[in-house]
């Protein structure tokens, strides 16, 4: 019998891929599921975590730190609250970096109505406006465009100063057979100022649209 036993034992450490395998399963299922997107595999950047201790159900305690962060940095903007200190997260701290200041919100599970601290920081302007593909083609588009005048204009200016010592006109015909000339630097001239107005406008208009935007972390409960 002890021969048996033993040889169980020694097989077992002999296949330590197995035993570890065993283990990895035991741990996943005493984790249970992500109560957002169900799925039980979990990684090093993307853990089964507890962000309330209140929660008794196996099938609502553990969730994805992805999906807690992506799911509470869609919530709408809050009132800023007194009791709201700010703070360093010195989770991912870089001794080369100068820590970012983080604004600490309490929240509540909407279940249990457990307490849990989350770290919100604004967004950057350029990557609120990657995340929408068609807002970051047509703000690629203006730049574009103001770049393409800005270098008609600079070439007309060039070509009228040293190449042909004279400006180049074109006519302009107005209604009821008028018109009248207009030179090509003033304008392209005119183009790029109107580009530029609407660079700056864009810019002013997209930071305020965008000023509520923040990304919410969670630390998982001890």
């Amino acid at each position: 019998m002890s021969t048996s036993e033993d040889s169980a034992t020694n097989k077992e450490i002999c296949m330590p891929g197995i035993h570890l395998e065993q283990q990895k399963e035991k741990v996943e299922h005493k984790k249970g599921r992500c109560w957002c997107c169900w799925e039980t595999c979990e990684t090093r950047e993307n853990a089964l975590i507890r962000v309330c201790r209140g929660c008794k159900d196996p099938d609502l305690q553990f969730i994805h730190q992805q999906c807690i962060d992506a799911y509470l940095s869609k919530l709408p903007p809050r009132e800023h609250d007194p009791d709201d200190l700010g703070m360093n997260n010195q989770q991912h701290w870089d001794p080369n970096h100068v820590p970012r200041q983080e604004r600490a919100v309490r929240f509540s599970c909407s279940r249990c109505k457990d307490a849990y601290i989350v770290y919100e920081k604004p967004v950057a302007l350029v990557t609120a406006v990657m995340h929408d593909a068609y807002l970051s083609r047509a703000v690629l588009l203006l730049l574009l465009s103001t770049l393409v005048v800005f270098l008609s204009c600079s070439y007309s200016w060039y070509y009228e100063t040293f190449v042909v010592p004279q400006k180049l006109m074109f006519d302009v015909w107005l209604p009821f057979g008028h018109s009248f000339q207009l030179g090509l630097t003033f304008f392209a001239g005119l183009m790029l100022c109107l580009c530029y107005f609407l660079c700056v406008f864009t810019y002013y208009l997209l930071k305020d649209f965008f000023k509520s935007e923040v990304s919410r972390h969670v630390k998982a409960a001890m």
